[in-house]
């Protein structure tokens, strides 16, 4: 195991995409850690009994049970959860969606591309935003 690096927690339910965007994941050598949530209800259930919580959230908006701005809504109106980056995903390229992911408070709308070496840069970008106080010792 790598000695430090961020813990992502991925909430997708397109079996698919999830295997595609772990393995990216723990390509960029700064994830240590890949937890997965299937719809949003199982994420929010997830989150409120982790002890550690991740350093970024990669939410896809169309999700079951609860969707992805819902989801979004409540995270971040949420004491514990409300400073957690999250970067919104989907396949939908919609600017309506775009916005409303923004203004409810993602850090960035990530359209999923269908190219593996783009998304992977893409989501390489993103965690080299993050400060490197937020990754897992």
């Amino acid at each position: 195991m790598k000695e430090k690096g961020y813990h992502v927690f991925l909430v997708e339910d397109n079996p698919d995409h999830a295997i595609l965007i772990r393995e990216i994941l723990l390509q960029i050598p700064k994830v240590q850690q890949v937890t997965l949530a299937r719809d949003g209800q199982e994420a929010l259930d997830l989150l409120k009994r982790m002890a550690s919580l991740p350093q970024l959230i990669l939410l896809d908006i169309k999700l079951p049970r609860i969707d992805g701005f819902e989801l979004l809504r409540i995270l971040k109106t949420d004491v514990k959860l409300a400073a957690l980056p999250v970067v919104a995903i989907s396949t939908s390229d919609i600017r309506k969606d775009m916005q409303r992911a923004l203004e409810l408070g993602a850090l960035e709308y990530l359209v999923k591309p269908t190219n593996f070496d783009e998304l992977h840069k893409k989501l390489e970008r993103i965690l080299e935003k993050l400060p490197e106080h937020t990754a897992v010792k």
